[in-house]
């Protein structure tokens, strides 16, 4: 059974949210999804499935332990089923089932390119083996400020919609105070 990871915590009394940052690689496999979570790497089943030309998700990942699946909303979601995630173990185990010719090279990019690059930078660069320090820095910057504007624009997506569910439910828009829980970041 996939262990399954709140969106929220409570903390002293408050509700605080946790949800992980997503780093997005883009191998010549596809993009490649994954969260640190107690400083482990974690990937999107779904995304190192279609790498491996794996068509049924659910089906490969019965064959991995259950200690290697994880279920977690990514990027802020509360509608929506959460996204199955596995381990960089269990990620093994789906590179193993695969038949597929491109699994060895998959493995062979994760192991060798994205996994220590996720590890060192939190994110990866196609190519970043090729570039100076500086244009590496460079791309590792731009990337970031990406991904801060698309947290941005997720978390005021977030907070439109926690407002309308709001006022679905109470028939009003929220006061002050209980914006300020609406709002949390």
């Amino acid at each position: 059974m996939p262990r399954n990871d709140l969106d929220h915590h409570h903390h002293k009394g408050n509700l605080m949210n946790t949800l992980p940052v997503v780093s997005t690689a883009e191998t010549r496999f596809g993009a490649l999804r994954s969260v640190t979570l107690d400083g482990q790497l974690w990937f999107v089943a779904a995304d190192v499935c279609k790498a491996l030309g794996l068509t049924h998700t659910t089906n490969a990942l019965s064959n991995c332990s259950s200690t290697d699946i994880r279920e977690m909303r990514l990027n802020g979601g509360q509608r929506g089923r959460p996204n199955k995630l596995v381990s960089e173990s269990g990620m093994y185990d789906l590179v193993l089932q695969s038949r597929k010719p491109t699994a060895r090279a998959f493995r062979r990019v994760l192991t060798s390119e994205v996994i220590p690059s996720l590890m060192k930078h939190g994110v990866y660069v196609v190519g970043q083996d090729r570039m100076s320090d500086a244009e590496l820095l460079e791309a590792i910057n731009s990337r970031g400020e990406r991904l801060i504007a698309g947290t941005k624009d997720q978390r005021h997506a977030r907070i439109a919609a926690d407002v309308e569910k709001f006022r679905l439910l109470h028939g009003r828009t929220p006061t002050a105070r209980e914006r300020f829980w609406v709002e949390k970041p």
